[in-house]
């Protein structure tokens, strides 16, 4: 795609591509917060009980991994030498948030599935 582009067509993507990082890098710090202080704890305390619905355990905890190491890394503002590595960089920004919006979706499932199977398992006594 980037060989089709003038100069300046390169140059307004740039520009709309730093902005973006800068979103991006303040949602980042916001889901490095969460996760660490949020949903880890909340995964960690799912391995402890059964819940249906929303895939495997050990995936959840694969996905954190993914996505705590993909979001140390992160993306950064590039200039118009670093031009190529674009779209592989807005590809990342989409996955991370991706990821994050099915990490989240998964623990509530499972926290939901969970205290229904607790719930389930206490009435039968």
């Amino acid at each position: 795609m980037s060989d089709d582009l003038t100069f300046d067509d390169k140059c307004i993507r740039l520009k709309v591509f730093n902005q973006r990082v800068e979103a991006y890098l303040l949602w980042r710090e916001m889901a490095r917060e969460t996760l660490m202080t949020n949903l880890a704890p909340r995964i960690y305390a799912l391995s402890n009980h059964g819940y249906t619905g929303s895939g495997f355990h050990y995936s959840l905890e694969e996905k954190l991994g993914r996505l705590i190491d993909s979001l140390a890394i992160g993306v950064c503002s590039i200039n118009m030498n670093e031009y190529e590595s674009i779209d592989e960089d807005y590809m990342t920004i989409s996955i991370d948030r991706a990821l994050f919006n099915s990490i989240c979706d998964q623990v509530i499932k499972a926290e939901k599935s969970s205290e229904g199977l607790l719930t389930g398992l206490l009435s039968d006594l």
